[in-house]
């Protein structure tokens, strides 16, 4: 019921669509180039379960890209125009969508703000907000050619991989899960630059593994107060000033952090767009406002 009403409050906002469109599964490709710059690829599979074509289609993002195109999946490019409505970023493609018929939609993103670097490590983090009951979400994720897991460190993976292999000596990882409406799922990885073959990824993945079997507990308990270091090392003054602030005050409004803080609009917007992608808050939306919350890791 909540899902119908805030999708038909967006529906009555930007108009021409209609509620029988959702999506089912979204896959999202993520590769790392060797400048750690990333392509980003989100595949939406959208449904019209109407008796009547559509003459646009409605994306609704996790989060507002710097940079993007829309294909489909005959990599055609696709003519679109984008909207902010209740804080949720909306892309609206330009495409006949059959009746009762089901149809991909590609968002290319570039875009390296989901990698950081500190000193001689990186850290991959992410964070995926759905606004759709998805029967199934994919992350893929590609490191650079060169680079591994942190294999000193158990926890440099969270949460564990459906799948963790190499090909073409790049190591890759998949997650594959359900997600609800206004679920979201934070993704992190450490990694850094080796010098060797194929061989030595494959034993790098291999220690790897054998140490989340040996010590799963340990890892656990060591991820969590790693990971707060590290945020800390990765975060802009500003950013380190809004995360202080939820940490004392836990039940903020976006309006109430940039009131506090005395932040402008557009510069309290960036600040909280850039976090979220570092999956260190969560924007959840309410009513016309947006409160933000800091992830349970971080606390």
């Amino acid at each position: 019921m909540k899902k119908a009403i805030f999708l038909a409050f967006i529906l009555l906002f930007i108009g021409n669509c209609y509620c029988a469109q959702n999506a089912n599964k979204i896959e999202s490709y993520i590769e790392i180039n060797d400048d750690l710059s990333i392509v980003q690829r989100i595949n939406f599979t959208m449904q019209n379960e109407d008796s009547k074509n559509l003459s646009s289609v409605l994306l609704l993002m996790p989060f507002m890209p710097q940079r993007f195109d829309v294909i489909d999946s005959d990599s055609k490019l696709l003519n679109y125009s984008t909207s902010i409505s209740n804080g949720i970023f909306v892309i609206i493609v330009n495409d006949i969508f059959k009746e009762n018929s089901q149809k991909n939609y590609i968002v290319r993103i570039y875009d390296s703000s989901v990698v950081t670097n500190f000193g001689d490590s990186n850290v991959f983090s992410y964070n995926f907000l759905s606004y759709y009951n998805l029967e199934s979400f994919n992350l893929k994720l590609i490191l650079p050619h060169n680079y591994a897991i942190i294999s000193n460190q158990g926890n440099a993976i969270n949460p564990l991989p459906n799948k963790l292999y190499s090909s073409n000596e790049v190591i890759i990882m998949e997650w594959n899960q359900k997600l609800g409406y206004l679920e979201s799922k934070s993704f992190l990885v450490f990694f850094e630059k080796i010098s060797g073959s194929n061989s030595t990824v494959i034993i790098i993945i291999l220690t790897f593994i054998s140490s989340f079997i040996i010590g799963a507990v340990t890892i656990y308990l060591f991820f969590k107060k790693s990971r707060s270091k590290t945020l800390t090392q990765v975060l802009s003054k500003d950013e380190k000033a809004v995360v202080d602030l939820l940490i004392k005050k836990k039940d903020l409004t976006q309006k109430d952090i940039g009131e506090i803080l005395d932040l402008s609009k557009p510069k309290l917007s960036k600040l909280i767009q850039g976090l979220s992608r570092k999956s260190i808050i969560e924007i959840i939306p309410e009513g016309r406002k947006n409160k933000i919350i800091l992830k349970k890791e971080i606390l």
